[in-house]
């Protein structure tokens, strides 16, 4: 039978040796790094099998190791993504809204969305975020005290969570596909009255920012243009 001209025959000794030692210098290796493996400790924030001696006592009792423990808070969600997931932004991003009726409850409810003239790799294309999962702190906390019910909430459409919009009487929200997907919706004016009934403030930034979110382009000049400033 051929055994082919990779294996060693009967009588070549030398190759049978050293053969047996690469198998065994194999096992001896596997054999020192097994207990590591099973040794570990699983960061939910980084997604690695870690060894226990990246991990304090506090964060192996909460599963974070001490390199992300570095990290804020704020900033850890950005760990597990790709970096053509996130959107790198500069200065201006501007806070658009208006009032809209619940297609629940028929109850006056406002709705917001972001949009960004400078975002990294959009060749200076004004950008409507939506779908938004997350935001720097600050930039939440200034939605939020003007738009409370601006909230992460569970989409059954999207199957998964993001900012959403938010009835404050019966707590549907109004997702990002009816506010932003069609024309004529709430954040697709395609006309100058549609984007008229819009208001628009910026947003103060310190610096960039990275936020994790889909974006349509196309309808924010005619937003920028025609949305009521307010401060």
């Amino acid at each position: 039978m051929d055994t082919g001209k990779d294996f060693p025959t009967l009588c070549d000794e030398t190759a049978i040796a050293k053969l047996i030692t690469s198998l065994d210098l194999t096992v001896r290796v596997w054999k020192m790094e097994w207990p590591s493996i099973i040794m570990g400790h699983y960061c939910k924030v980084c997604g690695r099998m870690r060894p226990n001696e990246k991990f304090s006592g506090k964060g192996h009792r909460n599963h974070i190791c001490k390199e992300c423990a570095s990290i804020s808070a704020d900033e850890r969600p950005l760990q597990n993504m790709d970096d053509d997931e996130k959107l790198k932004i500069r200065a201006p991003l501007y806070l658009i809204g208006k009032k809209i009726e619940c297609w629940r409850c028929d109850s006056r409810m406002s709705v917001v969305a972001l949009l960004a003239p400078n975002v990294d790799g959009t060749e200076n294309e004004i950008c409507i975020l939506s779908n938004i999962w997350h935001l720097p702190k600050d930039v939440l906390t200034y939605i939020q005290k003007r738009v409370p019910t601006f909230k992460l909430k569970y989409s059954k459409t999207e199957g998964e969570k993001y900012f959403a919009n938010t009835c404050p009487k019966c707590r549907v929200l109004s997702g990002d596909f009816f506010l932003h997907s069609e024309p004529g919706a709430p954040f697709f004016p395609t006309e100058e009255d549609e984007a008229r009934s819009l208001y628009l403030t910026e947003i103060p930034l310190s610096g960039h920012i990275t936020v994790a979110a889909s974006f349509s382009m196309g309808a924010g000049d005619m937003i920028l243009e025609c949305a009521k400033r307010i401060e």
